[in-house]
């Protein structure tokens, strides 16, 4: 093994008693699970009870304690001023991914084996032995979706509070736990599907179980790629954004053959399927990228020079991660207005009226631009508190405002706030475009100097 960050974690995680422990944790599992099965303790066979007490040690050890060593991997190394001097060290970022991703959770994956060992023994011991063999593999790979996801985050933070110094450890853990939670609704449905109960992704026929073991494994794959990336920027690699827009078209891609196969509610697409999809998964990739990019201004006068000079490969380097995303938002917004203007509107068939959907890209776009236009201005007035102003910001636009002007029977001013699919095409747009064209304005003509200094 060549990698020296996960022999690291080895020499500091593991002791001769700590390597013994596992398997005699492990055995102690089986001689306690037999002793009360044989005792009549627990309904069913030895083999059930064995394969339902191994899972849940998995998931403690695995899942709760591996999550918490996966999400203070870096911060932990921060806090203890360790982390500048591995940044500088000769390590490849992807080297440093793996060495975090499974070198920190080391000891809970040796731990695991030794249940995993008895897990899959006894699932070739009992009924609907496939279903449980391939529930062992989703947890292998939900595992690794959880702790390559919160080192994700964590990296985030770190890059988002370096400047402000202060790291929260704890937050990524909590983030992880409700996470977790959700497992049990994936796994509740895994287990009481029908093997052979399918759906279609596109026209070709899968299996839930199937179907959900390659989903975990194409977005254990992403997450794995994010962190990659990230690490690169920990140590000081620069980035092009070919990986970002190839991982948003596998999405689209993905998330379009799930909408392809369901009922006919989704006839209102009116074949234009892929491409909503696509809008909606790029409208909503880049308002929460505008929202929690951090505004670096020496990077972002670095952006508007290459911009003005006209060196693109430069620009592709610095520019923020929603600058492409947001450009393949505006490209698809006219694709999409110019297929049902060529082709004819998409309608929704309601009881009494037929409601029109070619203004809505438009009106969305226009949201996105003027959250944009305000968000970037509070970004730059006030980097440390921009967070809290921020969230004020969504949450009297979003929630207080329209809530008071719906108690006071002025539904007219919820246009203001966001597009109303039931409303005319006029109403739909102006307003939102009128907003948008102000708070570009109020932007560009207090920030333009801080950008072209």
């Amino acid at each position: 093994m060549n990698n020296s960050e996960i022999k690291r974690n080895i020499w500091l995680e593991f002791t001769k008693a700590k390597a013994i422990i596992s398997p005699v944790l492990a055995l102690s599992m089986i001689i306690i699970v037999s002793i009360a099965t044989k005792n009549d303790d627990y309904s069913g066979d030895i083999y059930q009870n064995l394969l339902v007490c191994s899972a849940i040690m998995i998931g403690i050890i695995l899942f709760v304690w591996g999550m918490k060593l996966a999400s203070e991997s870096v911060t932990s190394e921060i806090s203890d001023r360790t982390w500048i001097f591995q940044r500088m060290s000769s390590i490849s970022a992807f080297d440093m991914t793996l060495g975090k991703l499974f070198g920190s959770t080391v000891y809970t994956w040796y731990t695991s084996m030794y249940f995993f060992i008895i897990y899959f023994f006894c699932a070739f011991h009992v009924d609907k032995k496939i279903i449980f063999i391939k529930f062992g593999v989703l947890m292998i790979l939900f595992a690794l979706i959880l702790h390559a996801l919160l080192l994700l985050v964590s990296l985030s933070i770190v890059k988002y509070s370096r400047e402000r110094g202060h790291i929260q450890k704890n937050a990524t853990f909590i983030l992880g736990v409700i996470l977790a939670f959700q497992f049990t609704s994936v796994a509740t449905k895994f287990l009481t599907a029908d093997v052979y109960e399918s759906m279609k992704w596109y026209i070709l026929p899968v299996t839930y179980a199937n179907f959900i073991l390659l989903s975990a494994l194409f977005f254990a794959s992403w997450l794995i790629v994010g962190v990659y990336r990230l690490m690169r920027v920990e140590l000081q690699y620069d980035n092009t954004p070919f990986v970002w827009c190839l991982f948003l078209l596998s999405y689209i891609i993905y998330f379009a053959g799930i909408t392809s196969g369901m009922p006919s509610e989704f006839d209102l697409f009116s074949g234009n399927i892929f491409l909503w999809t696509s809008f909606y998964t790029l409208a909503i990739v880049s308002y929460c990228t505008i929202v929690s990019e951090t505004f670096n201004l020496v990077e972002m006068r670095k952006a508007v020079d290459r911009f003005r000079k006209r060196h693109w490969k430069e620009l592709a380097i610095v520019a923020p991660i929603w600058v492409p995303t947001f450009g393949l938002l505006v490209i698809t917004t006219a694709i999409l207005v110019l297929t049902q203007l060529i082709y004819g509107n998409t309608i929704i068939t309601d009881v009494s009226r037929e409601h029109i959907l070619s203004a809505l890209p438009i009106a969305i776009l226009c949201l996105i631009i003027r959250d944009l236009g305000i968000i970037s201005y509070i970004k730059t007035s006030s980097a440390k508190k921009a967070p809290f102003y921020i969230f004020f910001y969504l949450l009297v636009v979003y929630a207080i405002l329209p809530i008071f002007f719906s108690v006071a029977d002025a539904d007219i001013m919820l246009h203001c706030f966001y597009p109303i699919v039931k409303d005319s095409f006029s109403l739909q747009i102006i307003p939102l475009a009128i907003e948008a064209i102000i708070a570009t304005y109020i932007f560009w003509s207090r920030r333009k100097n801080i950008l072209f200094k």
